[in-house]
């Protein structure tokens, strides 16, 4: 079953966010019309976890503890660079981080190919962020195309 999301009155799912344009190209279209329907940043939390896991090839989760008011700020910023071009969630969940294997505050990065996850390696430190994000958000390994030319130029 496809991923669906309520947002704004609108249940936005990979079904109905179709759209083709003159190059028949769907699935690019309707990926786009999907992450910008979604929330800036989605509640992620035990129960949908597993769903926004596997909702795009890359999803971003914060696990932060809710009185970090600094790391907030930082992964608000972070998010508004990428918003729309990937998928972000934060959670303050102490249960899910803990059976996740990560501390309060963490980046993990969950994609559908490589190594499935990556964990930002500098702790409470996010100045790299960025940098690390870029690299880390691309396959190691892939084909080059007319729809992954940019992707791969960039890094």
């Amino acid at each position: 079953m496809a991923p669906s999301f309520q947002t704004e009155g609108m249940l936005v799912t990979e079904a109905n966010a179709e759209a083709t344009g003159p190059s028949g190209a769907a699935s690019s279209h309707s990926c786009y019309i999907q992450k910008n329907a979604l929330p800036a940043v989605l509640d992620v939390n035990t129960a949908n976890f597993e769903e926004i896991k596997k909702s795009d090839q890359v999803v971003v989760v914060a696990y932060l503890s809710p009185d970090d008011k600094r790391t907030k700020v930082i992964f608000a910023s972070f998010v508004d660079k990428y918003q729309g071009q990937f998928v972000f969630g934060t959670s303050y969940d102490a249960a899910l981080a803990r059976k996740e294997g990560v501390d309060r505050p963490s980046v993990v990065v969950y994609k559908a190919f490589d190594e499935r996850r990556a964990i930002y390696p500098n702790g409470r430190e996010f100045d790299g962020l960025d940098n690390w994000f870029k690299i880390t958000s691309k396959p190691l390994i892939g084909e080059i195309d007319e729809d992954t030319y940019l992707v791969y130029k960039e890094v």
